[in-house]
């Protein structure tokens, strides 16, 4: 049986997706502006109030906002009920040590790593030897992508990190090179400072990996 994608979810967590319309007509909106301390980082006892505002979908694709909200995908992976891999499209390998008792878009890979369901880690982070490294690439469970856009170059993107060296086609090959496989959910996050030229930059990025996701979809329909 074909399996569906739930949902796109946007949360807020500031103005990031206010000015992206299109975007925002897509998807279910949660707006958790209110609650503070999540930026960069986020205490656990916080992060359970979070938990508690996002819905719950099975293979949803969601936004989380600016790469400083990018924590957020441990609530998703923590939900998975099977064995899996997950896919990391991202500049930085965020493993580096945190305050007691919090969580941050440095150190939630840490967290992710004790997670039993998780068996196998992919990480991508740069286009150099590519194509060799597909080569070598086994899926044989389902998987889980997140990907930050902090992995573009920035004449594509202006991200508020430093970025890596991707084109916008070399993003767009690696997510429909997994796309192909099992897919029990997407994130992306690696919005841009405010600044409505960049915002709108980021919506067409943004738009172009739901298409991308939805004619996935209908090759798979007519398979």
């Amino acid at each position: 049986m074909r399996k569906e994608f739930s949902p796109i979810l946007i949360l807020h967590f500031d103005e990031t997706y206010l000015y992206q319309d299109v975007l925002r007509s897509k998807g279910l909106e949660v707006d958790l502006r209110e609650i503070s301390g999540t930026k960069y980082m986020c205490s656990f006892e916080n992060l359970k109030v979070i938990e508690k505002r996002i819905p719950i979908f099975r293979r949803s694709i969601n936004f989380l906002g600016k790469s400083d909200y990018h924590y957020l995908t441990y609530l998703f992976l923590k939900r998975i009920e099977t064995s899996f891999i997950l896919v990391l499209i991202d500049h930085h390998y965020d493993v580096k040590e945190t305050f007691e008792d919090y969580i941050s878009c440095g150190s939630w890979l840490l967290e992710v790593m004790k997670l039993k369901n998780l068996k196998k880690l992919i990480f991508i982070n740069s286009k150099e030897g590519l194509e060799k490294r597909f080569k070598k690439i086994k899926i044989d469970l389902p998987i889980y992508i997140s990907i930050d856009k902090d992995i573009l170059d920035k004449s594509y993107i202006n991200t508020n990190w430093d970025q890596g060296d991707f084109s916008l086609e070399d993003l767009f090959q690696v997510i429909s090179f997994f796309l192909y496989h099992d897919i029990l959910g997407i994130d992306i996050c690696g919005e841009p400072s405010f600044n409505i030229y960049e915002y709108k930059k980021s919506e067409e990025i943004n738009l172009r990996i739901l298409k991308i996701i939805e004619e996935n979809r209908k090759i798979k329909m007519s398979a």
